[in-house]
């Protein structure tokens, strides 16, 4: 719960939210187990919010969805923990350790955003710009990753359309192979 805290105070007030994450050591198996995988069973629940909804859906295709939605950001972490540890390695395992952590809890506000649109009726475009948010957490974070580089503009372009896209890739590919079997 502690740790839910941080996330919480990192998403209200990036430049806090680092500064307190920062002084703690978290391994990213932590995150992990403690936020990540909860959150994403959330995520997975909250598709069914859409059942009250609308009448054209079904539990077969409700489970499903909720199937994808938890495998898309699972996936997403992995993917784009290769991605960036690949392109921008760390000297040491607490430095690969820092830059997935920062995946997390950026992938951790995109899950929150998720819920969010699953349990409101209609799609809200105003939570698809609140994506772009990440930007800022990752702006706010370089210092925690210890990134030193002149430039940092490329690193937090690319960093941030990975995060937002990779989730939505993966949630179309599977949702459209998925639900021609139903």
């Amino acid at each position: 719960m502690w740790l839910l805290k941080k996330i919480l105070l990192l998403i209200v007030s990036p430049t806090v939210g680092w500064e307190k994450i920062s002084k703690l050591n978290i391994p990213t198996h932590v995150v992990l187990s403690s936020v990540f995988y909860p959150t994403l069973a959330v995520v997975a629940m909250s598709v069914f919010a859409q059942l009250i909804y609308h009448d054209d859906i079904t539990l077969a295709r409700s489970v499903v969805t909720a199937i994808v939605a938890f495998a898309s950001y699972f996936f997403a972490f992995h993917i784009c923990s290769i991605a960036i540890n690949f392109f921008s390695p760390g000297e040491n395992q607490e430095a690969k350790d820092r830059m997935d952590n920062m995946l997390l809890f950026c992938l951790e506000y995109l899950a929150i955003l998720s819920v969010i649109s699953n349990l409101l009726p209609s799609r809200f475009i105003i939570l698809d710009f609140a994506s772009l948010y990440v930007a800022l957490i990752i702006y706010r974070g370089l210092e925690y990753i210890n990134y030193d580089k002149a430039k940092p503009t490329a690193f937090i372009a690319v960093t941030t359309a990975l995060l937002i896209f990779t989730p939505m890739i993966l949630k179309f590919v599977l949702e459209n192979s998925l639900c021609r079997i139903i």
